[in-house]
């Protein structure tokens, strides 16, 4: 369960280009010579800098002035002590490839010490590291990363002497106590925030998918037309609908299509209520009573044209003014007997790059050995 656990926090990273770590270093050194006694910092430090520990198990630093030997880490759900500088690598970093915070924030992270673990051998060699395969996304990314680490790092700041505090005193730090709510809290905004944001800086993919609308045609319905049997229909590309309610199923099965491919694929996440261009139409347009009733009525599609035994999460977050509905899909493999996800019992599809295709016959059949492989496997 842990295993499965970590194995969904890659997700994210598993987005981004991986290229070799050696592709992004400007030089490495070892600290095994520095002495604290006669502050050798100013004459170290270097632009555009990681400090990676080569010995034991030890958090990744951007600067040397942050060591803190005595101090104790939580990093890869794990506590560790801080370590001295003398056990680390300076690492500098070609800074027209690689932002500094945001290497060490992914060093930081469960996959990142992952990584670390499975090319070291006791310790961590030159050779090593420049070995490992780093997901690397553009420099504006990098950045932003980079900069929800630092605030990250604040906020723990913040927790541990809240933790000290109430510790001491749980009855009567009533401030503290209300301090720790509003940093509950901001740590919840925050991080469905940078998570819709992530997503939006990237494109579609076999992972990722925006939808405008579950129902309801952005920028609005196509105006109405009588053809030449005297019906209302009405036109949206090649398609032709007799009606509203045609329209609104059309849509929906759009969002059940591209879920089940999610399923019988690597899993990812739907965003309902962003156009292909970025643009954020908002779920307000659908005319759901309020977000519950969206939520509600679109967890009812999914068990009764999908099924209710998978998992698929969703969630609805505020962006420049408009709600826009994050649906995430863990991928699905299934046991021995089991078969594949299906929509409305009859189709099954699969992600093909940024596209929902419908598998059959043979293709099919291959496709049901593939992923009972792929069960066996894990």
């Amino acid at each position: 369960m842990e295993e499965e656990q970590l194995g969904r926090s890659y997700s994210d990273f598993e987005t981004f280009n991986k290229i070799k770590f050696d592709e992004i270093v400007c030089e490495i050194n070892s600290l095994s010579q520095y002495d604290q006694k006669h502050d050798q910092k100013h004459n170290l430090e270097k632009e555009n800098t990681v400090y990676i520990s080569w010995k034991g198990f030890g958090l990744c630093y951007t600067d040397l002035a942050n060591f803190e030997p005595n101090q104790r880490h939580r990093i890869a759900n794990r506590f560790v002590s801080g370590t001295h500088p003398k056990n680390y690598f300076q690492v500098v970093l070609d800074k027209e490839k690689a932002v500094s915070g945001y290497v060490c924030s992914y060093l930081n992270s469960s996959h990142g010490v992952s990584n670390l673990e499975s090319v070291r051998d006791q310790v961590l060699t030159e050779s090593d590291l420049r070995a490992i395969m780093l997901p690397l996304p553009p420099l504006e990314v990098q950045s932003e990363i980079a900069l929800v680490g630092r605030k990250l790092g604040d906020i723990l700041r913040e927790i541990e002497g809240l933790e000290t505090n109430i510790s001491l005193n749980p009855i009567t730090s009533k401030n503290d106590l209300n301090k720790l709510d509003l940093v509950v809290s901001a740590i919840g905004e925050l991080s469905a925030s940078d998570r819709l944001k992530t997503l939006i800086r990237q494109d579609e993919s076999i992972s990722l998918e925006f939808k405008s609308s579950l129902q309801t045609p952005f920028p609005d319905y196509p105006p109405a037309e009588i053809d030449e049997k005297g019906q209302q229909i009405f036109r949206m590309g090649k398609l032709t609908f007799k009606s509203k309610a045609q329209i609104h199923k059309h849509l929906e099965e759009a969002c059940l299509k591209t879920i089940v491919a999610f399923l019988n694929s690597r899993g990812g996440t739907l965003v309902i209520g962003l156009t292909n261009d970025k643009v954020p139409a908002g779920i307000e347009r659908e005319k759901f009573e309020n977000s519950d009733k969206f939520l509600l009525h679109l967890t009812q599609i999914i068990n009764n044209r999908i099924g209710n035994w998978f998992e698929v999460d969703s969630e609805i977050i505020e962006h420049e003014e408009k709600k826009i509905c994050l649906v995430k899909v863990q991928s699905y493999i299934p046991k021995k007997g089991q078969t594949p996800a299906h929509l409305d019992k009859k189709t099954v599809y699969r992600r093909s790059g940024p596209r929902s295709d419908p598998i059959e016959g043979e293709e099919l059949a291959r496709f049901i050995i593939d992923r009972a492989s792929d069960n066996e496997s894990t």
